[in-house]
């Protein structure tokens, strides 16, 4: 981090970190032909328009005019895309609406620059915009009442990470911030792994970069956590940096006593593949490291791709040419060697294959191609999601937030795109799968997710995930869904119960599936409750039900009848089993 001072931040400008939106990005303005002047910048996404605010230091130059170039900072900066709001004083505060969408500008081909005042061929700061797989945004939640919140953005610099954080003034004041381990929470969070610098006056800006890529940190395993000012115990404010469902992690495992292990990580760039490695210290060392055909044992085959050798413990690279989902055929190993002896293997791992394929707009926008997924609790599985819909869309799970990455539009696919994602569900029940862009949920892309396993004990519990009342509903037919633990739902096996749906005063009776449809609404308030119930309706004792209410805003919808429950959402769509 250099030894620079940062603007003085206006308060219309700090009431952005307040909410910490998802959907904002952060990136520094590094100093250009001596200016003296260093900054950062803020974008974040307002539905069709993208907010601009920029905050620039004091220097030895003064800046005034500001834009968003095509190119990169340096010989590639092109000509000028978008005009931004200019400095009035050399320096401080800047804020611009523009009428782009800001997923336009995350592809990797765009930067801010700012110009010398009177002097415009003269640049004084520039800032690469980078792409949206490269930078991820997390909120930084109060903790101990410090009244401090803020954020941190995380961009992938090749084989470093760039880390800018912002954190408002509170009733206390911080200084110390690390990545721990673990997760926020005082039984959850572990120890540092990385320092960053610390925050001068008790808030403001921080600016730091890790030598370690950004997927290292990307796994669900790690927290950004500051410290109280003087001591350093109390915690002034947490956030768990999400974990990158697009990089496929595999275990490297010992071999031949080598007293080392560790994980690789493959993460998806475009047409090509990042490979990230880390293994532990132990009585061998390793240097040579290849994607082998086969498996590893006797099935391991011959070299099919080179990595870059290992520098101490790690190893990162990037596979030209080689996408992703070109290797997670089942048939490929990661495999490092001794370095005196390369015939000798130290570490393997396989990298996995597809586990079921999931598609979006097989039937209508609005539909996944499977309408359950029944997954043993506590497998790791490999899912490959494609779009083939007009509009983007992705998969997220209800009641494991720690399965989705929540990265905002960097999360979407367009259309004809796919990814491949990995997950683990530990906690056996019925839960649901959904499309989180926009009212997708709400217009009929769902799914039930059924985790099997032995009953990890505790009462039955009932939890209405759908409709989403944040989003826009229309009628005259809104999905529901729920989520159910530690109860059998079934309408085949009269030792189980069912699920109890009413909606104001109307009972419609039981059913036994987490996903339906309320049909035949008009416009107003509604009550939405379900409850778990005996085979033969009854309550359990005490019962247990969930309630949410909802607003149906749609002038248009037109009932044909009096409320009842319509045709579930994934009526016709296949179930998925994965052993």
């Amino acid at each position: 981090m250099p030894d620079t001072m940062m603007p003085d931040v206006p308060a219309e400008a700090l009431a952005i970190y307040e909410t910490a939106p998802a959907n904002l990005l952060t990136l520094v303005l590094n100093e250009d032909n001596d200016s003296g002047q260093t900054g950062w910048a803020n974008l974040t996404a307002k539905g069709d328009q993208t907010e601009v605010i920029l905050l620039l230091s004091p220097g030895d130059l003064e800046t005034e005019s500001a834009h968003i170039h095509s190119g990169r900072c340096g010989d590639a900066l092109g000509g000028v895309a978008h005009p931004l709001t200019s400095f009035v004083d050399g320096a401080g505060f800047s804020i611009t609406t523009l009428e782009v969408e800001m997923a336009s500008l995350l592809n990797g081909d765009f930067a801010i620059n700012t110009h010398k005042k009177g002097e415009g061929s003269v640049y004084t700061n520039c800032g690469n915009i980078p792409a949206d797989a490269e930078s991820v945004t997390i909120a930084l939640g109060a903790q101990n009442d410090s009244g401090q919140s803020g954020l941190a953005t995380l961009t992938a610099r090749g084989t470093t990470t760039e880390i800018v954080a912002f954190l408002s003034p509170g009733a206390l004041e911080s200084q110390l911030m690390h990545i721990h381990s673990g997760q926020c929470g005082a039984d959850t969070l572990g120890g540092v792994v990385h320092p960053l610098t610390s925050f001068i006056g008790g808030f403001g800006p921080s600016v730091t970069t890790v030598n370690a890529p950004l997927n290292s940190v990307r796994t669900g395993d790690f927290a950004i956590n500051i410290h109280q000012a003087g001591k350093p115990s109390v915690y002034t404010a947490c956030g768990n940096i999400g974990r990158n469902t697009a990089t496929i992690t595999l275990d490297l495992s010992e071999d031949n006593s080598s007293g080392q292990s560790g994980f690789a990580l493959l993460t998806p760039r475009g047409d090509n593949t990042e490979v990230w490695l880390s293994l532990s210290k132990g009585s061998m060392i390793s240097s040579a490291v290849h994607i082998h055909s086969g498996q590893c044992g006797d099935s391991l085959g011959d070299v099919v791709h080179g990595l870059t050798n290992f520098s101490g413990e790690t190893s990162a690279t990037l596979l030209e040419g080689v996408s992703l989902s070109s290797l997670l055929t089942g048939g490929f190993a990661v495999n490092s060697h001794n370095v005196r002896s390369p015939l000798v293997y130290t570490s393997c791992g396989n990298i996995p294959g597809i586990d079921v394929t999931m598609i979006a707009s097989t039937d209508g926008e609005f539909s996944f191609n499977i309408g359950e997924l029944v997954v043993p609790a506590g497998r790791q599985i490999t899912l490959d999601f494609s779009n083939l819909g007009e509009r983007p869309h992705t998969v997220y799970f209800h009641s494991f937030a720690d399965q989705n990455s929540k990265n905002g539009r960097a999360d979407w696919l367009n259309t004809g795109e796919s990814q491949a994602q990995q997950f683990v569900f530990d906690r056996p029940g019925l839960y649901s799968f959904y499309c989180p862009v926009g009212s997708h949920e709400n217009s009929g892309m769902i799914g039930t997710l059924r985790v099997v396993g032995p009953s990890t004990g505790g009462d039955p519990t009932i939890a209405l995930e759908a409709p989403t009342t944040s989003r826009e509903l229309r009628g005259p037919t809104v999905p529901y869904g729920v989520s159910v633990t530690n109860f059998d739902v079934s309408d085949d096996d009269p030792s189980s119960g069912r699920i109890k749906i009413s909606l104001d005063d109307t009972d419609f009776g039981s059913v036994d599936s987490v996903i339906g449809a309320l049909t035949n609404l008009a416009q107003g308030v509604y009550s939405l409750t379900a409850e778990l119930v005996n085979s033969d309706d009854s309550s359990l004792n005490p019962p247990v039900q969930s309630t949410i209410t909802f607003t149906l805003n749609d002038e248009t919808a037109t009932p044909t009848g009096n409320p009842a429950l319509g045709v579930s959402p994934i009526a016709g769509r296949s179930t998925v089993v994965i052993e």
